[in-house]
């Protein structure tokens, strides 16, 4: 079984072939908050391509489910936000418009 994670601070992904059943065991129990990280070394979630284009509804959803201990903010395109880094915040940029601007 291959799985691609992305873990840390790592620029590309990388491929993991687990080969312990303990390991497989774990991944398949779909990371339950007991046994989260007792199993073997799972980096948790910190990057969420496959939500580009997706809804803002979409979006938070699928992190809480994923990440309920994150914060999330929604922040439009070109607006002035900090730069700290806060490993407990998720930024969704979004700069669609989503109906036609009209008069009235």
């Amino acid at each position: 079984m291959t799985i691609a994670i992305k873990g840390g601070s790592e620029v590309g992904y990388t491929r993991f072939r687990y080969a312990n059943k303990k390991c497989l065991k774990f991944l398949r129990s779909k990371m339950s908050s007991q046994a989260e990280g007792k199993a073997c070394d799972v980096a948790p979630k910190t990057e969420w391509p496959e939500l580009v284009g997706r809804s803002i509804k979409e979006a938070k959803e699928k992190i809480k489910a994923d990440r309920p201990d994150l914060k999330i903010q929604v922040v439009t395109v070109g607006t002035s936000v900090t730069e700290e880094f806060d490993t407990k915040r998720v930024r969704i940029w979004v700069d669609t418009v989503a109906e036609v601007p009209k008069i009235g």
